[in-house]
This record gives C-alpha cells, structure tokens and sequence, in this order.
C-alpha cells in the first residue's frame, strides 16, 4: 500500500525549510501513516537506541540493510525523521553521534501517534490481508500438487494407437465445443470406468482456491454432468465410445 494518493491520506510534503527539527519528527511521523512497516521499523530502532544509550549497535544503520533502505531510507518522511533525530552519514551507515533522550522520546511518541492513526489501522489491517492470503495460496498449492500426484497415481496407461476396444476423446477446457485450441485428446480402453476419467481430469486440471471441477459429457447436444456415483461404470457403457467429447468446468466449491 503506497497510500500517496487522495481519500484524506496524510501529506508527504517535505517539511518547509526553518522548520524545527520538532517539527520535521511531527510531519514526518505523519507522512509515514500508511505505511505500517515503515513506522513499526523506526519505533523499534529507535526504542532500543533509547534504551541503550550506551550500546553503539543501536546508534549505527548500515545503508546496505535492504530491508531498513526500503522502509525508511526511501520512505518518504524516513531520512528526514532520522537526520532530525541526530542520525549523521558515516561512510556506509548513518550514525547517531549525540544521544538525545528528549528528541528520541518526542520522535517514539510522534510515530506511535500516527500508528494509532485511522490510516495506520487500514494500511495494517490490509497488509496482514495480503500476507494471509499469500499464506493460504502457499499452503493452496502444495496441497493441489499433492492431489494431482494422488490422482495422476491411479490413471491406467494410455493404450496405443490402432489397439483393438481403444476410444478416443476429445476434453475441452470450457464451454465450447468446437474451442479446439483448449482441447487435449486422449485415448482410454473402452471397459476403463468414469473413475479413471475423473483421475486423469483431477491429475490434469489446476483448480483455483474456492474452485472444484465438474466433467460433462458434451458428445451430443444437450451436455450431461457425470457424476460420481458412476464412477464404476465403464466407457463403453457410458456411451463414450469409439469416441467422444468431454467438458472440464470449473466451479465455485460451495456450489
């Protein structure tokens, strides 16, 4: 969430010159509103430099960190807090060369103002959204990795061209019929059973999160849903044979 746009998000305006540096830590502060890891980055760092006054670990930032650089250094309001602070440029980090306990506490109290700010609670509250759907497409595809493998596991071997009982089908990924560019033919022996089709579609076709797959019989006109409770019964019998057209539809799950 960048949160530099309009709807009442905080200015990021640089503070004007003469400004104080009470004032630079107050618009600052503000300007870093939106922007959660930002804010909860500088209270930490600047939380344990206080209470550390005499620990140089806590009063030096290595300009290579890529995680401070793209939080606070290229922040806007970022640099301009810190340098406020009495953070200096040393080489390759920015150092603070004078502890001062009552501007360090004055910046901690600004940036935990503004993370108690309306447009601090939305931008969190929208990150921790992204990161747990991000989790879940994680966890989503290993488990649909694993369900192809199971299924892929129980497809009988493809019988070669021109072998005696072979049928021939055509699935379609889709609704259309004539869609030849989203059709995939594959033979089967005409006693395999609508179990082994429902296995090479599971073992072949990547669902979405919320999504199922449904296996219609398209050959004729009207389309016919094959259902489960069939699985037992064979190609042949199904009337998918010599050859035939099967639709692969997705489906919200709960449907």
């Amino acid at each position: 969430r960048s949160g530099g746009g309009s709807g009442g998000a905080p200015s990021r305006a640089a503070a004007p010159r003469g400004a104080s540096r009470e004032e630079v830590i107050v618009r600052s502060a503000a300007a870093l509103a939106t922007m959660p890891e930002s804010l909860d980055l500088l209270i930490l760092s600047l939380g344990k430099a206080l209470a550390n006054p005499t620990d140089g670990r806590y009063k030096r930032v290595p300009l290579g960190n890529a995680n401070f650089k793209t939080h606070v250094i290229d922040a806007p309001g970022g640099l301009a807090l810190l340098q406020a602070c009495g953070y200096e440029r040393n080489g390759d980090a920015l150092c603070l060369r004078k502890m001062d306990e009552m501007v360090l506490t004055l910046a901690i109290s600004a940036l935990e103002g503004a993370r108690g700010s309306a447009h601090y609670l939305d931008a969190k509250s929208e990150m921790l959204l992204v990161s747990a759907l991000g989790a879940s497409k994680a966890d989503f595809d290993v488990a649909e990795k694993a369900r192809r493998a199971r299924a892929a596991a129980k497809v009988p071997l493809e019988p070669t061209d021109g072998a005696a009982g072979n049928t021939l089908l055509c699935f379609h990924i889709g609704s259309r019929k004539a869609d030849r560019v989203r059709c995939v033919w594959r033979r089967f022996e005409s006693w395999n059973t609508l179990g082994d089709l429902f296995a090479y579609v599971d073992s072949t076709t990547p669902l979405e999160i919320g999504t199922t797959g449904a296996l219609f019989d398209v050959t004729l006109t009207a389309p016919v849903k094959l259902e489960q409770a069939d699985s037992g019964r064979t190609l042949q019998m199904l009337g998918l044979w010599p050859t035939g057209h099967l639709s692969i539809m997705p489906i919200l799950a709960a449907a």
